[in-house]
């Protein structure tokens, strides 16, 4: 999983009584509704899983998101007409034509190269104008010359535009001249960018969130003078799919959110802060297409809990049913139960009895859906759930 931040522009305190300034607040715009309630800004593969669980996710979940939606290409689709058209699909299937998303294409051009993807953004900028206008994601290291795509979107959708930038660049950021450049060729400004500093997998360790939260306080030192629409920082610490695959770990294991606590401590740095993950996954892994075992992933107030079967020849649905009855059996369960999100409800229900392979199919939108109720609870600064 992972997590993120985001801050509005930033302005400074009184100074203090030594006449000395006051650490810099980031000042924001809460979209939301309600007005103690922060944004939550999930970054999500845009596959069958994510799109489901926004479309059954309640009206108080949709009301906090933001998400970064990621184009994931599949093996056997490679015309560029049928990507845009599955993924324009599930973006209208989920209805998401109120929610503020931003779409990446990042994960095309890895596989297929930058001037594809910049193509399959404008067949998405065509296909979603009218249903649900979005902000392109450009990323620091993308090629100025190959920002055409970018730089339409951001004029016709007027949503301004979305840059990622990825830990090594981060890590080393002087200033933010290489942005401004970057941003002079969409033609956007810095109060219609939303910044990502992507930091990636925080891996278990004595000091990982002291050791995250200094890294990242150095770029954010070195933006938060410049009025960007929002800053956000992405981390995670859900864990590898090497450690998910692992037959010899128990049924149940949990594994530390380490996200929590670290959000915990940029929300005293930055009051305003939002918070945002990768969800289920691990920040730098694709789901595997094949497993040695099942899993399920399963969300808890601090921890991840994975429930785990070796595949049965019975049939993954008779597995699946099987991690249902464990997870609903276990004492996680009792802090959340079937009522909490469409996703529990869906548990609660295949636990009673043997899930078919569509359903079985499903697990990582019961999952997703479960985990954005879950975090949706957290930014209503509802009390921790156990």
């Amino acid at each position: 999983m992972s997590l993120y931040w985001t801050v509005r522009a930033p302005g400074m305190r009184p100074a203090g009584r030594r006449g000395k300034a006051a650490p810099p607040v980031m000042r924001f715009t809460n979209r939301t509704e309600n007005p103690a309630m922060t944004v939550y800004v999930p970054i999500l593969q845009g596959s069958y899983g994510g799109f489901q669980a926004l479309k059954n996710a309640t009206q108080q979940v949709r009301g906090c998101l933001q998400p970064i939606i990621e184009v994931m290409p599949e093996d056997g689709y490679e015309d560029l007409e049928i990507i845009a058209d599955r993924f324009a699909r599930g973006i209208q299937s989920a209805e998401l034509g109120t929610i503020n998303i931003a779409i990446d294409t990042r994960r095309v051009a890895d596989r297929f190269g930058r001037p594809t993807a910049q193509r399959l953004l404008r067949l998405l900028g065509r296909k979603l104008a009218a249903d649900c206008p979005f902000r392109p994601v450009m990323h620091i290291d993308d090629d100025p010359d190959e920002l055409d795509a970018v730089q339409h979107i951001a004029a016709t959708h007027h949503m301004g535009v979305c840059l990622r930038i990825s830990q090594p660049y981060a890590g080393n950021l002087q200033d933010a001249g290489a942005i401004f450049g970057q941003l002079q060729v969409v033609d956007q400004p810095a109060e219609r960018t939303d910044v990502v500093i992507d930091w990636g997998f925080v891996e278990a360790a004595p000091d990982a969130i002291s050791d995250a939260f200094t890294a990242i306080s150095w770029p954010m030192a070195n933006l938060d003078a410049h009025p960007w629409k929002s800053i956000t920082v992405a981390a995670g610490s859900f864990p590898p799919p090497a450690f998910v695959r692992d037959a010899s770990m128990t049924k149940i294991t949990v594994v530390a959110r380490l996200e929590v606590p670290l959000w915990a401590k940029i929300r005293e740095r930055w009051p305003g802060a939002y918070y945002g993950d990768y969800v289920i996954s691990n920040p730098a892994s694709s789901p595997p297409k094949t497993r040695a075992t099942s899993s399920l992933h399963y969300t808890a107030a601090r921890s991840w809990i994975l429930c785990r079967r070796l595949r049965a020849k019975t049939g993954a649905g008779n597995v699946f049913t099987d991690m249902c009855q464990s997870l609903v059996e276990s004492r996680y369960w009792r802090s959340y139960g079937p009522a909490f999100s469409w996703g529990d409800q869906c548990f609660a229900m295949l636990a009673c009895h043997n899930a078919d392979a569509d359903q079985a199919r499903q697990w990582r939108a019961y999952s997703i859906s479960h985990h954005l109720a879950v975090v949706a609870a957290e930014m209503q600064s509802q009390p921790p759930l156990e």
